[in-house]
């Protein structure tokens, strides 16, 4: 499981994360977190860290608010903390606060 997390969370930058999704056309997950912010580290390690398997589908990237506010606020919908927004087939998903596995599964679904 902590070889499926390191790949999952690889130190991709939103960058490299965009193109890579766009090459594998696979949807682009950002999630949007802050160090400060308590549920942005559990939705990390009590959520998506499970969740490895299962967001092997998507290009996943964490993208801090204070490192890269260009690109989290472009990703936010309003300021709520943590965010997941999901890119596909020009479509945009987005998910507000704390979020369980199954959420999160009904968000890739939807995506589909």
């Amino acid at each position: 499981m902590l070889l499926g997390w390191a790949l999952l969370f690889s130190e991709l930058s939103y960058e490299q994360a965009h193109a890579k999704a766009a090459k594998e056309q696979k949807p682009l997950m950002v999630v949007v977190t802050a160090k400060w912010c308590g549920p942005c580290q559990v939705l990390k390690r009590d959520t998506l860290k499970p969740m490895a398997d299962d967001l092997k589908s998507v290009v996943l990237v964490i993208v801090d608010l204070d490192e890269r506010p260009d690109i989290a606020k472009a990703a936010m919908v309003g300021d709520t903390l943590p965010q997941i927004s999901l890119y596909h087939c020009g479509k945009r998903f987005n998910l507000k606060g704390l979020q369980d596995k199954f959420r999160i599964l009904e968000l890739l679904k939807r995506a589909k």
